[in-house]
Formats: C-alpha cells, structure tokens, sequence
C-alpha cells in the first residue's frame, strides 16, 4: 500500500517579526514579540524597552500579536536611531489548501508617540503612535 502525501497547508509566508528586524538594522536591541496568550511576552516590558531605546537613540525592533484564531495580527515598530518604521500586518488562514492571504502596511514616521501605558489598545500597538505617518510601497 502506497501512503499519499497530505497537501500543504499553504500557511502565510511572511514572518512580520522577521520583517520589522530587518528595518531596524544589525546590532538593533530586540525588545522582543509581544501577545496576549499566557507563554507570550507580556505587552509592557516590550513597550518599556522599546520606550527606554528610543530615549538612547539606540536602534530597536518590537513587535504585538492580537489574539485571532483564525490568522494573525502583527503590529511592529522598528528603529534605526534616526528613523521610524511601522508594520500593521495581517494573515488569515483559509479552511482550504490556497485560500490563505496576507497584507503588510508598511508606514515610515516621523517619530512614534507614546500614549502612555494605560491607554487602551495596550495588547494592540503597545500604546505607540506612529505621528506623520506616510505610506510606504
């Protein structure tokens, strides 16, 4: 008897984690990826390390995943100690082979904000906004 082999899930591709460190540059502190599942990186020591970089003008990358079932949502924000670079990505997973998408925004800022840490979108964007933002292609 000859065993099929089971069809690729066809996943997203994209690693929005991978994504953000690459724009932030080699040597940049990785203030780790963030989520609000119980083994993930809590939301506020991500936030604080990534407030403590930006005030040393230190190169940085952080990243915050929405809890979805069905995909992924990735807020990062990436650093190279003059620039700023925000990445809304989202992925969602097809119940069929080849029916999975994703979407990556990329903005550059002019700085990012903080909202401070009892804003209300904490487990969405870390409570940083990305001010005079502009689209990148």
């Amino acid at each position: 008897m000859t065993a099929l082999a089971a069809p690729a899930c066809n996943l997203a591709e994209e690693d929005p984690v991978a994504l953000i460190a690459e724009r932030a540059g080699p040597g940049a502190v990785d203030c780790g990826a963030a989520g609000v599942w119980w083994d993930d990186l809590p939301p506020a020591p991500a936030r604080a390390c990534a407030l403590d970089a930006m005030a040393a003008g230190a190169p940085f990358f952080v990243t915050i995943d929405e809890g979805v079932f069905d995909g992924r949502l990735t807020v990062g924000f990436a650093s190279d100690g003059t620039t700023f670079t925000k990445l809304d990505y989202e992925a969602a997973y097809g119940m069929f082979p080849g029916t999975d998408s994703e979407e990556l925004r990329w903005e550059a800022c002019a700085w990012l904000e903080s909202r401070g840490v009892d804003c209300p979108t904490l487990t969405r964007d870390l409570c940083l906004a990305c001010v005079g933002a502009t689209p990148i292609m």
